[in-house]
């Protein structure tokens, strides 16, 4: 049993209880440390600062798993592996650094991916434990919660391309100023939520730059990122539908272009219905209400999903704060955490063994 302020030895498997993501930088990463739970969430933060969503190289750490190019389908059926070869050419965005020269700096080897790639049903089961990022448990002031389904996330590149011209000269008839278009689209990307029928859809835009960028020239171009999310595959078809739409008016009234590419499309994931109760029975277990809630971010247990049982404990964020400074879960939460994954690992022992019997 886990207490507040007691002492711990975790290696990597407890990283992951806590929701550590990859990108250590420096070796700590094959380090033992300790910690209590009282002051874990501080450690986690000085040592890790790596968010598997928005990674500066072509893959993600999701994808360690099979090492996999970003295909349209996301399955491991149609999806090709990577190799250690295709690994080499991979460069981080910003920095050039080559990605085989920051796993060699975490103490990686790449050579080893073709032969690190798990089996379908190699492991008994995958659980992970990770805060929920939302306020839903926070406003309902309970610790934790299963996670059902790992919502679907797609992603574009747009480019809106009008032309760059004189700020003081070109006259308002003239103008075909990206920019004033880029609003209207992001604007057209906060409506779709308001759609009652996409009730549990989220859309943002994400990064925005514009060209040629300066005070006295009308915006030439302007290159956003879209983000839509939902666990429903049908309503992401509606709304995209209708995304496709408002793009089109938008284009035709500002007389400007307007080029979409698809980046990412990944599907939702449904968490394995045995790991689902095991955090049920548990949660009830720690004193708490059992539920279960649908995670609108994408986590590691999406893929692990793919090879075998996955599952994901939700723990409270205090005023759903994520991403942000000021992301916190309270110890309290933390402890009850702790001891439903526990109690989940052993109710899945014993089910697991009952099941391959």
């Amino acid at each position: 049993e886990f207490r507040k302020g007691e002492q711990y030895t975790y290696s990597l498997w407890l990283e992951y209880l806590f929701t550590m993501d990859w990108g250590a930088d420096d070796d700590s990463l094959f380090k033992t440390n300790t910690f209590t739970l009282d002051t874990a969430q501080g450690q986690i933060a000085k040592e890790w600062n790596w968010d598997p969503e928005t990674c500066d190289f072509t893959v993600t750490i999701r994808d360690d798993i099979y090492f996999q190019e970003k295909a349209p389908e996301y399955d491991i059926f149609h999806a090709r592996n990577l190799t250690a070869a295709d690994v080499k050419k991979m460069k981080h965005r910003k920095t050039g650094e080559g990605l085989p020269d920051a796993l060699q700096r975490l103490g990686g080897d790449i050579q080893q991916v073709d032969g690190a790639r798990l089996a379908i049903n190699e492991l008994a089961a995958f659980l992970e434990c990770h805060i929920e990022q939302g306020r839903v448990l926070y406003d309902e002031q309970h610790a934790v919660a299963a996670v059902s389904c790992i919502t679907g996330i797609y992603r574009e590149v747009i480019t809106i391309s009008g032309e760059a011209n004189h700020a003081g000269t070109t006259k308002l008839k003239d103008r075909r100023d990206a920019l004033v278009a880029a609003a209207e689209v992001v604007l057209a990307a906060e409506a779709i939520m308001k759609v009652p029928e996409f009730a549990g859809v989220a859309v943002t835009i994400g990064r925005l730059t514009l060209t040629p960028n300066a005070s006295n020239i009308i915006p030439g171009k302007v290159v956003m990122t879209f983000d839509l999310r939902t666990a429903d595959a049908k309503i992401r078809q509606q709304a995209l539908a209708l995304w496709q739409e408002k793009l089109g008016e938008i284009s035709n009234r500002r007389s400007v272009s307007i080029e979409r590419e698809v980046n990412l499309d990944q599907p939702e994931r449904r968490m394995d219905d045995m790991v689902i109760e095991a955090f049920e029975e548990a949660a009830t277990g720690n004193g708490q209400e059992p539920e279960v809630l649908v995670s609108m971010a994408g986590h590691d247990a999406a893929n692990m999903a793919r090879v075998t049982k996955a599952g994901m404990l939700f723990v409270q964020t205090v005023n759903g704060y994520s991403h942000c400074p000021q992301e916190e879960a309270a110890a309290d939460a933390i402890e009850i955490a702790a001891n439903t994954m526990l109690a989940a690992v052993r109710i899945l022992d014993r089910r697991l063994d009952a099941y391959d019997r």
